[in-house]
């Protein structure tokens, strides 16, 4: 498959010819170009992504974006230093089966040598660099972070950008992992020898348009997040032959969520751990089918984790008038909510809950789809009116921001027909399913949770006239 240009320089080139084209480091691309220069002289580039209209980037997310694009792959000068670049170590990904490179921070003690000839044993884990080979494609990895900010920063998905890598400076970390891989047999040794394979043949390879530079010097991918303290999610995990289909007929959340019965039906709104908990699996059970759905997600089942959060009503601003659930990570912010008064005094008690984190998203964008073949999204029986609004306009601007993805996100026309199709079917389901009564917008929980009402929205973008 190769990958449409999104850089045609020439003014002469007719309308008809196809051209095709990688990553080509000079081209601005997002908002910003951040430049690092390999000890050979490459330049190397990392991308902060334009946002798209309307979507839900908090001052987390753009922060993060920086300090993925100011990591420096080499030892840095006291002048880039004094930009804001932070020398990282890199070491090669030698467990599961992406053949990635994990990124590293350095402790101001630790020198970039010392960690990576200790196997980066004694570091903290930044992010990881991965690329488009085996199941992976790096449209993907990038795509979700933005289609979860899009739809009102659902799933917990981690910050993503663009980044290059000297080309020597990659084939030097796969051999290495490939010398180290001490089961030759193992997958994930078999996924660095097919990406080395790629890399050692530079533009003669089938894959130097989803995976090299156009002058060949570097590949590119993307560098995620690495999420800390994560678990694997059992909950939305179900065993079977058929992974999908085994959760669609015996996984207990997703038997709520199929449920033909209101959420009040179901749930009081007591304020307690076990409602909490349940409410929130759902909300998380019908936020992964429909970002699959729509993104072709291949590989998802037993590719979910959560962390463990506190949970508690509070107000964000001491003038807001309505309390809110607050899911936290860090559970210090429960304490300060509380010596701020904002917690709610109906509700002072904090619980410990399971939170969903989808940060594997790299096999998706025209895959084969088993959310979508499985048919899951039109069991859903309930869905956050909030998220179903923000489906809507998603749906209303995709086609009008086609650049957002292909000159941002590295998505082919294909990649982008593909996603839209699959947005439309979404739509289309959803929408068919409210109208009739099948669908209910009442997983509100916060609201929910306050008020002991539920709160539904209108199956159209704007409200009918009354």
């Amino acid at each position: 498959m190769k990958r449409n240009s999104t850089l045609i320089f020439l003014s002469g080139i007719l309308a008809s010819t196809q051209v095709f084209a990688t990553l080509t480091p000079t081209f601005e691309r997002g908002e910003k170009n951040v430049y690092h220069i390999s000890p050979r002289g490459i330049q190397e580039v990392c991308v902060i992504p334009k946002k798209y209209p309307g979507a839900k980037y908090s001052k987390k997310d753009l922060k993060k974006e920086i300090e993925l694009c100011n990591a420096s792959f080499y030892d840095v000068t006291p002048e880039e230093a004094a930009q804001g670049r932070k020398t990282v170590a890199l070491c090669s990904k030698q467990n599961s089966t992406n053949p990635g490179v994990n990124i590293y921070e350095l402790e101001t003690n630790q020198s970039k040598s010392q960690v990576e000839s200790n196997d980066c044993k004694d570091a903290s884990k930044l992010a990881k660099y991965k690329n488009s080979i085996s199941c992976s494609a790096t449209p993907a990895i990038i795509g979700y972070y933005h289609l979860s900010r899009i739809l009102g920063r659902i799933g917990r998905v981690p910050v993503s950008v663009l980044r290059s890598m000297d080309i020597e400076t990659h084939k030097k970390l796969g051999a290495e992992a490939m010398s180290e891989i001490k089961d030759k047999t193992a997958l994930i040794y078999q996924t660095w020898d097919g990406l080395m394979s790629n890399l050692k043949k530079g533009l003669a390879s089938s894959k130097k348009d989803q995976l090299l530079s156009d002058d060949g010097q570097q590949s590119y991918g993307a560098v995620i997040v690495n999420p800390k303290k994560e678990e694997f999610y059992t909950e939305l995990f179900t065993k079977g032959t058929d992974r999908a289909q085994a959760f669609k007929t015996n996984n207990v959340v997703f038997s709520l969520v199929r449920s033909s019965r209101s959420l009040d039906a179901m749930f009081t709104s007591a304020w307690t751990q076990d409602n909490v908990q349940k409410m929130y699996a759902m909300k998380d059970a019908t936020e992964f089918i429909l970002m699959d759905h729509i993104m072709d997600q291949q590989d998802r089942f037993g590719n979910i984790a959560e962390i463990e959060v506190t949970a508690y009503m509070a107000k964000e601003k001491a003038e807001d008038t309505e309390y809110e659930l607050q899911l936290e990570k860090d559970p210090t912010e429960f304490t300060k909510a509380l010596a701020a008064g904002l917690v709610d005094p109906k509700r002072m008690q904090a619980f410990k809950i399971k939170s969903m984190v989808l940060k594997d998203n790299d096999c998706g964008v025209t895959k084969s789809n088993v959310v979508k073949a499985a048919g899951l999204l039109k069991e859903v029986r309930h869905m956050d009116p909030k998220t179903y609004k923000k489906l809507l306009q998603f749906h209303a601007t995709a086609a009008a921001n086609k650049n957002f993805f292909v000159q941002n996100l590295m998505f082919t026309s294909a990649d982008y027909n593909e996603m839209l199709a699959n947005l439309n079917d979404a739509v289309s389901i959803l929408k068919t399913n409210c109208k009739s009564g099948l669908l209910k917008l009442d997983l509100d929980v916060d609201y929910y949770l306050e008020t002991g009402k539920l709160k539904t929205g209108s199956c159209e973008l704007l409200q009918p006239a009354q």
